[in-house]
Formats: C-alpha cells, structure tokens, sequence
C-alpha cells in the first residue's frame, strides 16, 4: 500500500448502529438503541495533519509565521510520515 492509499484511510470509522423497532423504523435518536448512520470520520492524512500541527504551532520557530506556513508544515509532516510508514519493513 503507497502512502497515498495509507493517508486515504480512514482514522476511526464507525460502522453505524441502525436498531429498528418492530415495524422496521430507527428508534428514538435520544431512547434507547438509537440510530447512528455509518460515517468514515477524518482521514489518517487528516488526523496527522492536525495533530502535526498543534506541535508546529507549540514550537517557537513557528511564531511568527501565518497560518498558510503552519499549515503547509503540518501536511509536510503528516505526508513524511505516512510515506514512512507505507514503506514495507522486512
């Protein structure tokens, strides 16, 4: 798998809980067994990217620079680090 499939991903998808009643409609949302549509989330490239950035924006170095430089460093990282981890380990 390339880096691009891996940062693709899916970080934390939820399958969805459709509990019907008896005559087949979703329960209540606020009762119990309620409906949850199945949803991917946020990507693992996404994830990372966020997660990237928080410790750009910690770091001193990145002060004083806009929110485009901040940004554009967090997808860096996060790419570099799916690009490494794509890589197969024998």
């Amino acid at each position: 798998m390339d880096a691009k499939e891996l940062g693709n991903q899916p970080a934390a998808p939820v399958q969805g809980q459709p509990f019907y009643d008896d005559n087949g409609t979703p329960r209540n949302p606020y009762g119990y067994g309620w409906f949850m549509e199945p949803h991917s989330g946020l990507t693992k490239r996404e994830m990372l990217a966020a997660r990237a950035m928080q410790g750009v924006m910690y770091h001193a170095d990145f002060a004083n620079c806009g929110p485009q430089a901040v940004a554009e460093a967090a997808v860096e990282l996060a790419d570099a680090l799916l690009a490494e981890l794509a890589k197969v380990r024998p």
